[in-house]
């Protein structure tokens, strides 16, 4: 990620308390790291990239995902930045499925969390 991002940048409504759950995720996960790696912190933006990631892959399997629709209460704004070859998969699943790119990122970061344990509640 040592590279300046031009493109790949998407706003995403999400439930209140996705972008702190992340937060929460990177700071445990820089935590069980060990101190002499070269690169020790774990940031929520490489989470981010992970949740999406996981999400394509399940997609390329077949795998029926339904996409989560924007949540009308108790919600947040979040730019998720993503590297361009990522974000050209987000584009061209987004086109595939007829939801835009925005459902696609917040689908796979809900599910991400799911998969992590940590559940947020209702997010309508």
């Amino acid at each position: 990620m040592g590279y300046k991002r031009m493109e790949g940048a998407v706003g995403v409504t999400q439930p209140q308390g996705v972008a702190e759950a992340f937060k929460r995720l990177a700071l445990d996960r820089t935590a069980e790291r060990d101190p002499k790696s070269r690169r020790r912190r774990v940031w929520a933006q490489d989470l981010y990239e992970e949740a999406v990631r996981a999400l394509l892959a399940r997609l390329a399997c077949g795998e029926k995902v339904v996409f989560v629709a924007t949540p009308v209460r108790r919600k947040e704004q979040k730019t998720v930045r993503l590297e361009p070859a990522v974000w050209m998969q987000v584009q061209e699943v987004a086109a595939r499925y007829d939801v835009p790119s925005a459902a696609v990122v917040r689908t796979a970061l809900l599910s991400f969390l799911e998969s992590q344990g940590i559940t947020l509640g209702c997010p309508g």
